[in-house]
């Protein structure tokens, strides 16, 4: 009777974590989107559960999604052992990595070359110009000023 008044005052149990699937395998080939996949893993890192599990667990779950190419680039970064083993020091070194490998002459000339044409919103033109800026691109600033 006891048991039974006890399982009753208990707080339910919390549900079990959702099974989400990582995101896709990164293509290391086009910097450009590294971003996009960091954020979504990122995403994926908290809603799985995995933010909870020891720095060298994630380090293992970020390397698994990542792919095959991560374990060659992992090799090359400047990292000591035991900061391999942290989720922090490997996301950094890995974002380091992959945004200096953007094409900045390319991303320019479409930057130049683009403008806002004849009855397109405003809006899709200053996201170009916002992506400019987040990157750190002082470009977008000559292309507001220039016109």
């Amino acid at each position: 009777m006891e048991a039974a008044a006890a399982a009753a005052a208990a707080p339910p149990a919390p549900p079990p974590a959702p099974q989400l699937a990582p995101p896709g395998k990164f293509d290391f080939t086009d910097a450009n989107e590294w971003p996009r996949w960091m954020k979504r893993f990122e995403r994926y890192r908290i809603a799985s559960g995995l933010d909870k599990q020891s720095e060298e667990f994630q380090v293992n779950a970020f390397m698994y999604a990542a792919g095959d190419d991560a374990e060659d680039i992992l090799n090359v970064l400047p990292l000591t052992d035991a900061e391999k083993k942290s989720y922090k020091r490997v996301t950094e070194a890995f974002n380091a990595h992959c945004v200096s490998k953007r094409n900045i002459i390319f991303e320019r000339a479409c930057f130049n070359r683009r403008s806002q044409e004849p009855g397109r919103i405003i809006f899709f033109h200053l996201e170009l110009l916002f992506e400019f800026f987040k990157n750190g691109e002082d470009l977008a600033c000559s292309g507001i000023l220039v016109g």
